[in-house]
């Protein structure tokens, strides 16, 4: 896996986490300067993830704890590239928790099985399986709905992408399956 490649994952997984670009480029940073410390160069994908994960839940202590407000939320950010831009599906997923959004990420985004999801957020396997369903079930429905409201059919694209992990990281790696 080339640098720029590990980048561009870490990035897109602190803006699953946080869902804002600057705050997911600043994790990414610190994260990879934290690990670069540490140990070097020699260390593990899982290792950056988790790294992200901690500093993205220290910033959100200290944010409930001194609460500030900035004055930008209003700019629209570009999506990176290779992502589709679905309104109904983006605020269906800003209506899922932290831990639910992160754990479908990991799962359908990156196509990483339950078992290295429980063991990236050191959580049970059972716990990953049943917030995967929970979350799919909750976009299930907010899709549904949103196509109702709407009068259309639409959000067929989305909800592919949400069930249906892509192969092309399952098969890259070894290892089975959920």
């Amino acid at each position: 896996m080339t640098l720029e490649s590990l980048l561009a994952d870490a990035y897109r997984y602190a803006l699953s986490l946080c869902s804002k670009a600057v705050l997911a480029e600043d994790l990414v940073q610190e994260a990879w300067l934290r690990v670069v410390e540490r140990y070097g160069s020699d260390f593990s994908k899982p290792l950056l993830y988790r790294t992200i994960r901690n500093l993205y839940v220290d910033r959100w202590r200290h944010e409930s704890r001194f609460p500030t407000e900035t004055f930008d939320e209003n700019l629209a950010v570009a999506a990176p590239s290779g992502f589709s831009h679905d309104p109904a599906l983006e605020a269906a997923l800003r209506t899922l928790g932290d831990v639910e959004r992160e754990t479908l990420f990991l799962s359908v985004i990156e196509g990483y099985s339950s078992s290295e999801i429980a063991s990236l957020t050191e959580c049970p396997r059972g716990s990953v399986l049943s917030r995967l369903h929970r979350a799919k079930q909750k976009l299930a429905a907010l899709l549904d709905d949103a196509s109702v409201e709407s009068g259309q059919t639409a959000s067929a694209d989305a909800r592919v992408a949400v069930f249906r992990p892509r192969s092309v990281r399952r098969n890259s790696r070894s290892g089975g399956g959920s």
